[in-house]
Order: C-alpha cells, then sequence, then structure tokens
C-alpha cells in the first residue's frame, strides 16, 4: 500500500507540473452550462449535487488511474525528470494531453448521464401527476 501511496504522489507532482488541473474548470463550466440549457427542467440543487460528486478531485482520479496504469514507478520518475527540465517544460507529448481530453468527454457524458436519468424521472412524474 504504501508503493502505491508514493506512485500516487509521483502522479500527482507530474500532473501539477503540467497544470492539468487548469484543465477542470473550463471543461466542468462547458459541461454545465450545455447540461442547464439541454435540462432546464432541474433544479439548482440538482446540478449543486453534481458538481459536488464530479469534483476536480474525482477527475484527477481518473487522470492519476491513467498514469498508474501505463507507467512503472521508475518511469515516473523519469517523467517528473524530463518534464522538469527545460525541454520538458517547452514541450511534452500529445498523448496524454488527448488521453485528458478523451477523459474528459466521458466525464461529461457520465454527467449527461445522469441529468438524463433525473430529467426523465421528473418527466414520468409530471406525466403520472396530468392524468
Amino acid at each position: 500500500m504504501i508503493e502505491q501511496e508514493k506512485k500516487n504522489q509521483k502522479i500527482k507532482i507530474i500532473l501539477k507540473l503540467q497544470d492539468s488541473r487548469q484543465q477542470y474548470q473550463p471543461l466542468l463550466n462547458f459541461g454545465i452550462n450545455l447540461l442547464r440549457k439541454t435540462y432546464y427542467d432541474l433544479s439548482d440543487d440538482f446540478f449543486s449535487n453534481l458538481i459536488a460528486e464530479f469534483s476536480e478531485d474525482a477527475y484527477e482520479e481518473l487522470i492519476i488511474k491513467l498514469y498508474d496504469n501505463v507507467f512503472t514507478t521508475i518511469e515516473l520518475d523519469e517523467i517528473i525528470k524530463f518534464l522538469s527540465s527545460g525541454v520538458g517544460k517547452k514541450a511534452f507529448g500529445r498523448y496524454f494531453i488527448n488521453k485528458q481530453k478523451e477523459i474528459g468527454s466521458e466525464w461529461g457524458i457520465s454527467m449527461e448521464r445522469k441529468c438524463l436519468a433525473e430529467h426523465t424521472k421528473l418527466s414520468q412524474g409530471n406525466n403520472n401527476e396530468s392524468i
């Protein structure tokens, strides 16, 4: 367990070097605004709970799993060394940027599914009341 914690800490260093948390807020804002327009009948409380569930920490955990599944601890050390170098600061491979966007898209789709389920539940409740 301690080894996994060390590995996770190394991954968090990499994410910090990449400023990956800066990707979260614009992604969340875009997704929530789109969902509010689509599911205009859902309450502010629903969206507050959705935002809490799909938190920045939850998003980061998805990215940590990506790195954990692909890299060994030694490779993570090498990535940290590279990202800390001049060249590493200037450019980093597109693979993880694209993978993070892919995870973000899937994350957004998960939010949309929750909204659709709540919307359907509310619509069915309104239809039953009118009978």
